[in-house]
């Protein structure tokens, strides 16, 4: 269950309450409390406060209205002695004394433009779980977003950032843009602090097996497949938590993952073709097992150079799709090691590459064992009449993929 956050307003300030809380409902995972945290008439500041510190945050809306009626320093220390860990911040909504206890927690100046108030709260919540952390996700994220493009300077104009932060940031929402616009990366790096997670990704050439593995890996969830395992496991991390995804060069065709209630994808279409520098994505590929990290970042080039070297080229498409499948492999992501190894298998076939057929459809075999039918999709593989006429080969003794393929020719 999502944690609950306890808004402390007074009676006159209930309309106020009831906007700030539908904004926070929309824009981050936590519930919002009106009724427990209601001021009501001849009640006091620290009553409805000592009330709202058992929850997992509190925010108080200060107006003069809500401090009213004083309550002693003694009655203040009280209640902080028995909630010592409470997380407690103040929304200033107008001019008022402002008790010396809060003064010391994170009070939020509403008092000239509430909308920026809110959505500084709201960042306030996303970070209150996780505070003294904040500089190492600081990190972490930069980290994550190391290979997006800076927006140039001046690239789009703070209207189209608006519109953008109140359709995405604001709440859950959905925005294609048009090919090229540095709207996408002008956007995550102006307000990725508004959500626990963002994530970029560079569309080109992925496949979505690579596309839900690369997010399942960012989202922290295992990827092991087959494909449609790993798309309901990222789809299901996706309703948990408040994340951006952020997509550039996505086809238009190119499927948007099941968004939760709290979930944001900004997507810039396609625009063309990369250009790969096949010779480095080999390099990068052969050295995967010294620095995995950069032959991960290399798998869509891959795809690409894939393509273009697989006919005419296939001593190089051989190298690239076998260094590409041990990599995945190595990772675990086997829904994109068995694409590699069935693209291996169809391409070995055309090419009449009996030994490297042989062994990806072997690999292929103990993948599919691991999802528990391995038996039906080798059944289906000896039945195609092409691998019959091209393997022609004699069972073969403790070769079951060899001699079930014979046997079938046989028949």
């Amino acid at each position: 269950m999502n944690a609950a956050v306890v808004l402390v307003h007074a009676e006159s300030d209930a309309g106020f309450a009831a906007d700030v809380a539908e904004f926070l409902r929309a824009g981050c995972r936590y519930r919002v409390d009106l009724a427990e945290g209601r001021i009501s008439a001849g009640a006091s500041l620290i009553e409805v406060l000592r009330r709202a510190l058992s929850a997992e945050c509190a925010v108080v809306l200060l107006s003069p209205a809500a401090v009213a009626l004083r309550s002693s320093a003694a009655e203040w220390a009280a209640a902080f002695e028995e909630a010592p860990e409470a997380r407690v911040a103040g929304l200033q909504l107008e001019e008022c004394a402002l008790p010396a206890l809060l003064r010391r927690r994170r009070i939020v100046d509403a008092r000239e433009n509430r909308l920026a108030a809110i959505r500084e709260l709201k960042r306030w919540l996303i970070d209150a779980p996780r505070e003294g952390l904040r500089e190492g996700l600081r990190e972490g994220l930069r980290e994550g977003l190391m290979d997006m493009p800076e927006p140039a300077v001046d690239a789009v104009s703070a209207a189209d950032l608006e519109r953008l932060r109140a359709k995405l940031s604001d709440r859950a929402g959905v925005e294609r843009l048009v090919p090229g616009s540095a709207l996408v990366s002008a956007f995550v790096h102006a307000c990725w602090s508004d959500f626990e997670t963002v994530i970029w990704l560079d569309c080109a050439g992925r496949s979505r097996e690579n596309l839900y593995a690369e997010l399942g890996l960012r989202l922290g969830v295992p990827v092991e497949g087959p494909h449609e395992a790993d798309r309901a496991a990222v789809e299901r991390a996706l309703r948990e938590r408040r994340v951006l995804l952020a997509f550039d060069h996505l086809a238009d065709d190119g499927a948007i993952p099941a968004l939760g209630p709290l979930c944001s994808v900004a997507a810039a279409g396609d625009v063309s073709e990369p250009e790969i520098d096949k010779a480095g994505v080999i390099d990068a590929l052969r050295i995967w097992h010294i620095d995995p990290s950069a032959a991960t970042r290399m798998l869509p080039m891959a795809e690409t150079a894939w393509t273009e070297s697989v006919e005419a080229d296939w001593l190089t498409a051989r190298e690239i799709g076998r260094l590409s499948y041990l990599l995945t492999n190595q990772q675990r992501r086997f829904a994109e090691a068995g694409l590699w190894l069935d693209r291996l298998t169809a391409a070995a076939i055309r090419h009449q590459d009996r030994a490297t057929a042989v062994e990806s459809a072997r690999d292929k075999a103990w993948i599919l064992e691991r999802w528990g039918n391995a038996a039906v999709v080798v059944e289906a593989e000896v039945a195609a009449p092409v691998q019959l006429t091209l393997f022609d080969e004699a069972p073969v003794e403790g070769d079951p993929v060899r001699g079930q393929r014979a046997m079938a020719a046989a028949r």
